[in-house]
C-alpha cells in the first residue's frame, strides 16, 4: 500500500508507534542521567532542524559529525546522535528524526518548567 500523496515513508525505528511515547521517555530519562541540559538539547533540535532538507546519507553524516564534535562534551547526547545516524535510510526519516528531537526538546523543557514550579509551591510541593 502506497504511502498517502504528501507523506514520505519511513523505516523501521522511525515509523514505530511507540518512537515519540515510550522510546523519547526512555531516551530523555537516558539524556537527564547524563546531565544533558535543556539548553544543549533545544541547540542540538535547532542543529538537526538546519538539516531537514538533507538527503539520509547527509544527515547520517552530520549525526556522527555533530557526536564527534560539538556535543562530544555530553556523552549521552553523542551517543544518542550516534545511535541514530545508522537507522536515518529513506527521505522520510530526516524529517521524522527532526521531530523526535525537537520534541525530546520540548519534553526536557516541560519537565524542567514542572520541576521548578513545584519547587515554588507551598511546602515545596511535596505529597503530604
Amino acid at each position: 500500500m502506497a504511502p498517502p500523496p504528501g507523506k514520505l515513508p519511513l523505516s523501521p525505528p522511525l515509523a514505530a508507534r511507540e518512537l515519540n511515547g515510550e522510546q523519547l521517555l526512555e531516551e530523555l530519562y537516558e539524556l537527564r542521567e547524563g546531565q544533558v541540559r535543556t539548553a544543549q538539547l533545544a541547540a542540538c533540535a535547532r542543529d538537526l532542524r538546519a538539516q531537514r532538507d538533507s538527503d539520509p546519507a547527509r544527515l547520517k553524516k552530520q549525526l556522527v559529525a555533530l557526536a564527534e564534535g560539538r556535543y562530544a562534551p555530553q556523552p549521552a547526547l553523542a551517543q544518542l546522535l550516534r545511535s541514530w545516524a545508522p537507522r536515518v535510510n529513506v527521505p522520510g526519516d530526516v524529517a521524522a528524526l527532526t521531530s523526535h528531537f525537537e520534541r525530546l526538546a520540548l519534553t526536557s523543557a516541560l519537565l524542567t518548567a514542572l520541576h521548578y514550579g513545584r519547587a515554588r509551591l507551598p511546602g515545596g510541593g511535596g505529597r503530604g
